[in-house]
């Protein structure tokens, strides 16, 4: 039994050599990882815009293009 990250130790680990397994590398098992998208600034390429309700800068909306 994995302690999860905690400082203390499990009571009981059952015996034998359980290696512990995070869980990305379990879900990452056999397969490879995606290659990084790049960057896009929405709002530069003109695809996306702020809009404040009522000129509320605490009230923002983002609409984005299609």
């Amino acid at each position: 039994m994995c302690n999860g990250g905690s400082d203390k130790e499990p009571l009981n680990d059952g015996g034998g050599d359980k290696k512990c397994v995070s869980f990305k590398d379990t879900m990452m098992a056999n397969k490879t990882p995606l290659a990084p998208h790049s960057k896009v600034d929405l709002i530069e390429q003109k695809l996306a815009m702020i809009v404040f309700l009522d000129d509320n800068p605490f009230k923002p909306m983002v609409h984005i293009a299609d």
